[in-house]
C-alpha cells in the first residue's frame, strides 16, 4: 500500500491532539461530559474553534487511507480487513475500555458506591440516554469506529464505479474554485442519519471527498502551494464560529449556519492537507511510531482520560494542576496500554494493532 508520510504524520497529530481536547471538554460551557468542573471560557473556546473540523478531517484520512489500500489489494480484502481493524476493536472496546468511562461518570454525577462489576452489568442496560453519564449503555468516543464502519463498508459500491469512471479520458485540472464548491456535498448529505449531533451523511461525504480527491497528487500539491491562504481562511472562519457557539447564537441562523459550519469544516480540512503537504512530508522515528500506535492510541485515550479527570478533580481545586495531572497521567496510560497490547499476539488482534 502507497503511504505518504505527511498524511500518517497528520492523522498522528490529530489523535494526540484529542489528549488536550478531552481534557477541554471536563471545563466546557455548552454540555456536559463523564467528568465535568467549573467553566474555563478559554477552553471552550479552544474545543468551538477545532470542533467543526476535527472528525470531519480524520473521516476524510480515512477515505485518502481506503484509496492507497486499494491500490494492491481488492474490494473483498479490504472490507475483511475492516472487519479486523475496525469491527473487531469497535466491540472489544465496548466491551473492555467504554464501561470505565461510565464507572467514573456514574459516581461523578450520581454519588455511585457500588463496585466496579455491579455497574458493569449496569451498562448493558438501556438508560435514559446515549450519554453514559447515568451507567447506561454508550458507544463513548467508538462512535468514531462505528461510523467509519458502516461507511467504509456503503462506500464500496460508489468505489466500483469511481473505478470504472478513472479508466476514462482524465478530468480538467482543479483549481481552488472547484474545491472550494465541494463543501455543498458534506452540506446537502448532513441531514441523512444525524444521530445525536453526529451525521453519518456528513461523515460519509469526507471520507468520499478523501477517496476521490484529496488522495489525487495534484490536489494535494495545489493545496500545498496555497496552504498560507488555506490556513488564514480557515483560522478567521474558526474564530467566527467560536463567537457564534460562546455568545448561544448558533441555532438563530438556521440553514445560513449550516452552509457555513460546513465551508469552514471543508476548508479547514483543505488547510490541514495543504499544511501536511507542505511541512510534515518526511519520516522520523516518532513518526513511524506513531503511524502504528495512533489508532490504539484513539481507542484507549478517553477512559483514561476520565478516570484521570475524576481523581485530579478530587486532589486539588487548582485547575492548572488538574489540567496538567489528566494530561500527562492519561497519556503516560494510553501509552502504556498501546506498549502492553502491541506485545502479545491476541491483544494486537483485538485491538486492531498491525
Amino acid at each position: 500500500m502507497r503511504r505518504l508520510p505527511f498524511m500518517d504524520n497528520l492523522r498522528s497529530i490529530a489523535v494526540l491532539m484529542l489528549f488536550p481536547y478531552h481534557t477541554c471538554m471536563v471545563y466546557n460551557g455548552f454540555e456536559s461530559f463523564y467528568v465535568k468542573d467549573g467553566v474555563v471560557p478559554a477552553f471552550s473556546a479552544f474545543i468551538a474553534f477545532c470542533h467543526p473540523v476535527y472528525m470531519q478531517l480524520m473521516f476524510a484520512l480515512a477515505g485518502v487511507s481506503a484509496s492507497y489500500a486499494l491500490e494492491r489489494r481488492s474490494l473483498g480484502a479490504y472490507a475483511l480487513e475492516r472487519v479486523k481493524r475496525v469491527l473487531v476493536p469497535l466491540i472489544v472496546g465496548l466491551l473492555l475500555i467504554v464501561p470505565m468511562q461510565t464507572y467514573y461518570a456514574e459516581r461523578f454525577h450520581n454519588g455511585y458506591t457500588g463496585g466496579y462489576l455491579a455497574q458493569y452489568a449496569k451498562f448493558f442496560t438501556p438508560g435514559p440516554d446515549w450519554s453514559g453519564y447515568h451507567g447506561g449503555f454508550t458507544p463513548g468516543h467508538l462512535w468514531f469506529l462505528a461510523y467509519l464502519f458502516v461507511i467504509s463498508i456503503a462506500a464500496i459500491p460508489l468505489i466500483v464505479v469511481g473505478r470504472k469512471r478513472a479508466a476514462q479520458p482524465s478530468s480538467p485540472a482543479w483549481t481552488l474554485p472547484k474545491l472550494f464548491a465541494l463543501a455543498i456535498i458534506p452540506l446537502l448529505m448532513q441531514p441523512i442519519a444525524d444521530i445525536g449531533g453526529k451525521s453519518l451523511g456528513e461523515f460519509f461525504a469526507f471520507f468520499l471527498l478523501g477517496y476521490f480527491v484529496l488522495s489525487r497528487g495534484a490536489v494535494q500539491r495545489l493545496l500545498a502551494n496555497i496552504s498560507l491562504f488555506l490556513t488564514i481562511c480557515a483560522c478567521l472562519l474558526a474564530c467566527l464560529n467560536v463567537v457564534f457557539v460562546l455568545r448561544g447564537s448558533v441555532g438563530h441562523w438556521g440553514l445560513w449556519f449550516d452552509a457555513y459550519a460546513e465551508w469552514l469544516s471543508w476548508v479547514g480540512v483543505l488547510a490541514l492537507v495543504g499544511l501536511g503537504r507542505r511541512h510534515l512530508n518526511r519520516e522520523s522515528a516518532i513518526g513511524r511510531y506513531l503511524a502504528r500506535a495512533s489508532f490504539p492510541i484513539y481507542v484507549f485515550h478517553q477512559s483514561f482520560v476520565v478516570m484521570a479527570a475524576y481523581y485530579a478533580l478530587s486532589l486539588t481545586a487548582a485547575t492548572a494542576l488538574q489540567v496538567a495531572f489528566i494530561l500527562v497521567i492519561s497519556f503516560v496510560l494510553t501509552i502504556a496500554a498501546y506498549e502492553i497490547a502491541s506485545r502479545h499476539r491476541v491483544a494486537r488482534i483485538l485491538f486492531g494493532i498491525k
